[in-house]
């Protein structure tokens, strides 16, 4: 687990226990607004900065992000970080 999934593990157990967005309202307090998109907000950039493999396809000789499968473009002296088409970050360990 990397800092980042860490940090977003604590920031939902500490959200379970304060309540919930409706818990709030129903409070007639505006402090739990937004709570559940900021943490679905945070989720989709943990999971773009979690490294994610890339599929390679032996029959077309090319290489595609695992989150989008869009075509990823390499050299001998350049290797992407992050897929230029979605921005998840790319673990290229599966490529020989």
């Amino acid at each position: 687990m990397n800092k980042y999934q860490e940090a977003l593990k604590w920031f939902k157990s500490i959200f379970r226990e304060i309540g919930t967005e409706q818990y709030y309202e129903n409070l007639g307090l505006r402090f739990g607004q937004g709570l559940n998109e900021s943490i679905e907000t945070i989720e989709e950039l943990v999971d773009k900065e979690t490294p994610m493999k890339t599929i390679f396809s032996k029959e077309l000789g090319v290489t595609t992000c695992g989150s989008c499968k869009k075509y990823l473009v390499s050299s001998n002296n350049w290797i992407p970080k992050y897929c230029s088409e979605c921005g998840q970050k790319i673990d290229w360990g599966n490529e020989e």
